[in-house]
């Protein structure tokens, strides 16, 4: 049976840009943003992770 594994594709500068602008929003709301920021961070990681199979140790594909 194969094993998988969780992998995260994001880079780090989209990361920086992405706290940037939800930090500019928090302070157009007025606080209101920092409510909903952590939901919103954890649905773009989640869009960026994709689940690959594990190679068994030993065992390399040609």
């Amino acid at each position: 049976m194969p094993t998988y594994r969780l992998r995260c594709e994001i880079e780090f500068g989209e990361i920086v840009l992405h706290a940037l602008l939800w930090m500019a929003l928090i302070l157009v709301t007025l606080g209101v943003g920092a409510f909903f920021y952590p939901y919103f961070l954890q649905k773009k990681l989640l869009n960026h992770t994709v689940l690959m199979e594990r190679e068994r140790e030993g065992i390399h594909p040609k």
